[in-house]
């Protein structure tokens, strides 16, 4: 089972690790292949900069003051060097190509860097945890980290793992949306769903839901006409449980995106 080639929401996914927002838009990942990984505080998020990288070259700026901010820490420790060594040191790049985003970045800095030994100063020794973690929380809040075929790593299993690294932020709904969009049927699904709260970036890990595609459509379908008959019960009982017209539209609303809406008519 995989994801390359496949298509959401018009953009062609290139690996089997993509990243999800949870506004919608779909991203893929490092070397089409690895998620950006923060690792957890307690760590001291030791891969930040890979997700540094990722960030700046699919025009992510949400955190760009943080993002300079690390980047100026690190940066004033190996001043000294040549460019290129710099480049090195502050990214780790032995192993994948930076993004020219990034690349221009560390130069205007370390060019600044050079002619203005003052702002140096004020880089030098100052804690990069800070910036780090504000990168960290943006990523894990805001991404769902998905991988068909395996968890970590590709094994072969005809599966598909959502990692979740938020906190608050209910998946669900983005999760069934992107089975559909990406996979079109059931019969063309993963035999296996696993979503998880994800140890590796957001300790402790919590397994959500492990079954096929109709045991989590089927869960789904249930947690939202329980959450339909609770918002029916406070219509009903408020004042405006005349207004029939509400009441209906409430319900088309609900019915309307539940499988099979027959399942769930009664209220006891």
């Amino acid at each position: 089972m995989t994801l390359k080639e496949t298509h959401y929401n018009g953009i062609t996914l290139k690996g089997d690790a993509v990243m999800l927002s949870k506004y919608g838009d779909i991203y893929n990942c490092i070397d089409n292949a690895y998620h950006p990984n923060t690792g957890s505080k307690a760590d001291g998020y030791p891969e930040i900069e890979r997700c540094i990288d990722w960030l700046l070259g699919n025009n992510l700026f949400a955190v760009k003051g943080a993002i300079v901010e690390w980047l100026k820490c690190r940066i004033a420790l190996v001043i000294d060097e040549d460019f290129e060594e710099v480049i090195h040191d502050v990214m780790y790049d032995d192993f994948y190509q930076i993004s020219d985003e990034t690349r221009k970045l560390i130069s205007e800095i370390y060019n600044d860097f050079i002619e203005n030994e003052e702002e140096l100063n004020q880089y030098i020794g100052k804690d990069e945890l800070i910036p780090a973690e504000k990168i960290a929380n943006y990523i894990n809040e805001t991404f769902l980290r998905i991988r068909c075929g395996g968890k970590l790593n590709p094994d072969g299993s005809n599966s598909i793992y959502f990692r979740i690294s938020s906190h608050g932020y209910d998946w669900h709904r983005n999760i069934v949306d992107f089975l559909w969009e990406v996979f079109g049927d059931i019969e063309s699904m993963p035999e296996k769903i696993v979503i998880c709260h994800d140890a590796e970036n957001n300790p402790p890990e919590t397994i959500l839901f492990e079954g096929t595609p109709t045991e989590l459509f089927e869960d789904f379908d249930q947690k939202k006409f329980e959450s339909f008959k609770k918002d029916m019960r406070v219509i009903l009982e408020s004042k405006v449980n005349n207004d029939r017209k509400a009441f209906r539209l409430n319900s088309a609303y609900y019915l309307n995106n539940i499988e099979n809406p027959e399942k769930y008519l009664s209220f006891e």
